[in-house]
């Protein structure tokens, strides 16, 4: 089964946010730190299928917020590597 994580601007809007995001929602390694280079490292060696999802509400809030859209393309970057990790737009 998949784990499905809505993501919204505000929780992933700056590092500190991100960080504590996805270390509540994710099992990360005690080492993962807080910046989007360590995202990278994880989400592209994740073995359990996640797929994050994008309503057009949080999409609009995301394409506003440089460090979100900045997470954004870390985890679709992962996808084209990874194939557990999918990204699932819906209204």
């Amino acid at each position: 089964m998949s784990l499905r994580i809505e993501l919204d601007a505000k929780d992933i809007e700056n590092r500190h946010k991100m960080y504590t995001f996805f270390r509540e929602k994710i099992t990360v390694p005690e080492y993962f730190g807080a910046n989007l280079d360590a995202l990278y490292d994880v989400l592209s060696e994740y073995d359990e299928d996640v797929s994050f999802i994008f309503t057009r509400e949080n999409t609009r809030r995301i394409t506003r917020e440089e460090y979100a859209w900045k997470v954004v393309m870390i985890i679709a970057r992962c996808m084209q590597e990874n194939p557990h990790i999918h990204m699932v737009f819906c209204e």
